[in-house]
């Protein structure tokens, strides 16, 4: 039987795509595999690492107000930074855990931590809630889809914070945050 020139080209054509379907369904399982072992986005987990480590600070150090403030605004900002970052670390963890990514349990107890006066704890805690901002801006910019989703979320809210904050040490008084905080 001889064959023409038309039926080898078409005959090498459909070896040829029956190899690459091989060869493709092989290489599929290993490709899979790596993207499963691939290292987290570096700037994810270095956004969970310092988020989460400010809500535990913004934390220890609202706990550590309450004990001496009898001033009830600054009680009112200090429960509020207890409840809403303990929220909001709640929610960083949930995703991080669910993108593969590691997160801190607790907060470092480097030093311990000491109730400022009241003007010097509204004062640093303008700047923390500028610097925190300035983080979560970042990852919504930089981070994954799923990470920026969450710094998203929570932006608002760290907003509210500063206001209330800011609040303070224009009128010395903080009224309480309009919106809700994160579910």
């Amino acid at each position: 039987m001889r064959l023409s020139k038309r039926n080898v080209t078409a005959w090498r054509g459909r070896a040829t795509a029956a190899l690459f379907s091989l060869l493709c369904a092989s290489a599929l399982p290993a490709l899979a595999q790596q993207i499963d072992t691939a290292p987290p986005n570096i700037v994810d987990q270095t956004f969970v690492t310092q988020a989460m480590n400010a809500g535990f600070q913004e934390i220890e150090q609202a706990q550590a107000q309450l004990q001496k403030t009898s001033n009830p605004n600054v009680r009112l900002y200090a429960q509020t930074m207890i409840r809403d970052y303990t929220k909001t670390n709640e929610e960083i963890a949930a995703a991080a855990q669910q993108s593969g990514l590691q997160y801190p349990q607790s907060a470092s107890a480097d030093q311990p931590v000491v109730a400022q006066p009241d003007e010097t704890y509204m004062h640093d805690e303008v700047a923390a809630q500028e610097q925190t901002i300035g983080l979560f801006e970042g990852e919504k910019s930089n981070g994954s889809r799923e990470m920026a989703a969450v710094a998203g979320k929570i932006a608002p809210i760290l907003d509210e914070h500063l206001a209330m904050a800011q609040q303070f040490l224009h009128a010395g008084r903080v009224s309480p945050e309009p919106s809700p905080s994160p579910r």
